[in-house]
Formats: C-alpha cells, structure tokens, sequence
C-alpha cells in the first residue's frame, strides 16, 4: 500500500470477517424488510390518497423546504420498479448514492470471505467537509429544481 492511496484493501482474521460478514448480511436482511414495507406502504397509501402520497419528512413539515434527503425513498423505490427517470426525478443524486451502496456492500461482502477489508485514509475534517459539501449541493438541487 502506498502512502497516496486513499481507499485500499486491508487483511483481517478470520474472527473480524466473520463479524464483517454478520453486520452486512444483517444490514442487507433490515435495508430488504424496510424497502419492502415501504413498498406495500407507499402502494396501499397512494391508492387510498388519490395519488398525492408522500413520506413525510419532519424538516419539509416544519420548514416546508425540503431537506438534503428529500426524496431518497422515493428515489429508491423507483429505481427498485425500474424507472431511472422517475428515480432521478425524486432526489438527483439517489441513484448514484444507491448504486454506491450497492457497490461497496457487495465488495465488503466479498472481500470478507477472502479477509480482507475496505479502508479508507482520509482525516475526520475532510471527510466531514467533503460529506458536508455534497449534502449542501443536493440541499440546493432539491430546492431549485426539486419535485416538493
């Protein structure tokens, strides 16, 4: 590994990749079992409501601006019924932050069973402030182009 990398692959033993192994699957079973309540949810309420359903989001009900994570579910579930537009059309950066997901949970899940792990070397600051400034550029998205 060189001291440039930022993400790179680290060996565990056996007893940590087991734990690995155990959260991801654990997370992947919790993640399976919302998405689809949500689901029949959404379904059963948009029937019932002509239409005009929506999860409501605490920030949106105070302030009436939506927040930096309006429209996520709604990007999930239609990307999970196909519709990519619709997806977009939701949050404008869901389907990428849920492809990523995806990505990194099957990647940790697989490097598990060879022991090793994903690292990232990066200082608490910066990943705050890059975490920071993604949120603040979806925020203004949402808000100057969003659905709400």
């Amino acid at each position: 590994m060189r001291k440039t990398q930022i993400i790179y692959t680290e060996t565990i033993d056996n007893r940590e990749a087991k734990r690995q192994r155990t959260v991801l699957l654990g997370g992947l079973t919790f993640v399976v079992c919302i998405v689809a309540t949500l689901q029949v949810a959404s379904q059963v309420l948009w029937v019932n409501f002509g239409g005009r359903f929506h999860l409501l989001c605490p920030f949106l009900a105070v302030t009436d601006i939506p927040c930096p994570f309006c429209g996520l579910t709604g990007s999930l579930l239609s990307l999970l019924q196909g519709d990519l537009p619709k997806a977009f059309w939701h949050h404008p950066f869901g389907p990428a932050l849920w492809g990523g997901a995806v990505v990194i949970g099957i990647s940790s899940l697989g490097l598990s069973f060879v022991h090793r792990k994903i690292s990232l070397r990066v200082s608490r600051r910066a990943a705050m402030i890059s975490i920071a400034v993604v949120a603040l550029i979806a925020w203004s998205s949402i808000v100057l182009f969003g659905h709400h």
